[in-house]
């Protein structure tokens, strides 16, 4: 059984989590390889593709390919503010004829916008399909997230998300996903990593047809519990600090909630330390940690007295489940996935998308920490995310589509 999966990128939640899963079906003996669009080659099983000839590299970099001309939100100058990346369905690459797709016996799609794969001709090869949800463009006209909007479920032929000028652009796309999904008929399984995803997917015009199945992320198996004081004295933090801690991959995407969190720091007597790229516009009251290694962050969620996401839109983020398996427990805004995860026993949900909310729960979890167990935390999260179980439904799955 040979599985090839096709990523973007392997940064990212999407990108880290089709990676974890290569490595995981690789460690158990099985042949897998990764072709991605952009990122580092990490081994001779994954190839990073890029645009396939010289005159789409020049071409994909002047903005003259069609669909990198309004891939990303802020090139559709007429777009509605505070709305995201808006992802068109025409990929620039074919990969029909390379060597590892024609050998495959499964494909399996994650995260795959930003004009990566042409999926007309790739749906036409005689091959098994999986498609794992990282958000909600596979089936709509365009958006990852459609904010309560349910026209999904039709045409996508009024998208809100786009000037009135543009909504051809969303009506277009979903012709086209309509037009290239007859040519892969029944050979394709959708994952969804969370029930709330799940159920949206069912309830699509595009995938209402496709058999589901919700399967979790895999999560590294390093993320796991350790006392408190020894992350404390790894990372030179006093013991006594109230640290509260969060990512901060994409400031100025409304939709992450950093506005919340930084009007919560301002007001806060806590320690927030950030993870993510740097940027200048973040307030002095937050620390900005910049990346870190795998390593690194996990003795972070360690350290740390809760673990913050102020998402207002996410479907099972990898962050959550990491800090969970850590012991480390969450407060975030009651949305998406994210109830899946969270209970009384193991972080704070926020019914309304406000700061003072978020910062009455980060005291009040912090005030009252000898409420959460950190190591049953840990346990929990491990019993119910446990990377065995998870691959082992990755495998059942593949060899059930094979049958």
């Amino acid at each position: 059984m040979q599985i090839v999966h096709l990523s973007t990128d392997i940064g990212g939640g999407a990108g880290i989590a089709a990676l974890r899963l290569h490595r995981a079906l690789l460690q158990a003996g099985l042949q897998s390889k990764i072709i991605t669009k952009y990122g580092n080659v990490t081994d001779d099983t994954h190839h990073v593709i890029g645009a396939t000839t010289l005159v789409n590299k020049v071409a994909e970099k002047l903005g003259f390919l069609p669909n990198w001309k309004i891939q990303k939100a802020e090139t559709l100058k007429k777009k509605p503010p505070g709305f995201e990346i808006f992802s068109l369905p025409y990929g620039t690459i074919d990969l029909s004829k390379h060597p590892w797709i024609q050998q495959a016996d499964i494909i399996h799609l994650h995260w795959v916008s930003d004009g990566y794969i042409n999926l007309e001709t790739l749906f036409q090869l005689p091959k098994q399909f999986v498609w794992t949800l990282h958000d909600m463009n596979p089936f709509t006209g365009g958006c990852h997230h459609a904010d309560g909007c349910l026209q999904f479920e039709n045409d996508c032929s009024k998208c809100p998300q786009l000037h009135i000028k543009q909504q051809y652009l969303a009506a277009d796309a979903f012709l086209f996903k309509q037009k290239v999904l007859k040519y892969v008929g029944n050979k394709l399984q959708i994952i969804a990593p969370s029930k709330w995803l799940l159920q949206l997917s069912v309830q699509s015009k595009l995938f209402s047809d496709f058999r589901h199945t919700q399967i979790y992320n895999l999560i590294a198996q390093q993320f796991s519990y350790k006392p408190l004081i020894d992350s404390r004295n790894k990372l030179n933090l006093p013991p006594n600090e109230t640290v509260v801690l969060f990512v901060a991959n994409d400031v100025n995407n409304m939709r992450k909630g950093i506005q919340f969190i930084i009007e919560a720091a301002n007001k806060s007597k806590h320690k927030f330390y950030g993870i993510g790229k740097p940027d200048a516009n973040l307030p002095s009251c937050i620390n900005q940690l910049g990346y870190l290694t795998p390593e690194e962050l996990q003795w972070w969620y360690v350290a740390a007295n809760v673990f913050v996401l102020p998402s207002l839109a996410e479907n099972f983020p990898n962050t959550i489940c990491e800090s969970l398996c850590c012991g480390t427990p969450v407060v975030a805004f009651n949305t998406g996935g994210i109830p899946e995860l969270i209970d009384n026993n193991n972080g704070v949900l926020i019914p309304d998308f406000n700061a003072t909310q978020l910062l009455m729960a980060i005291d009040n979890c912090i005030a009252n920490n000898q409420h959460f167990n950190r190591k049953q935390i840990a346990s929990d999260a491990d019993k119910k995310l446990s990377s065995t179980t998870v691959l082992q439904m990755h495998i059942t799955l593949y060899q059930s589509v094979l049958c």
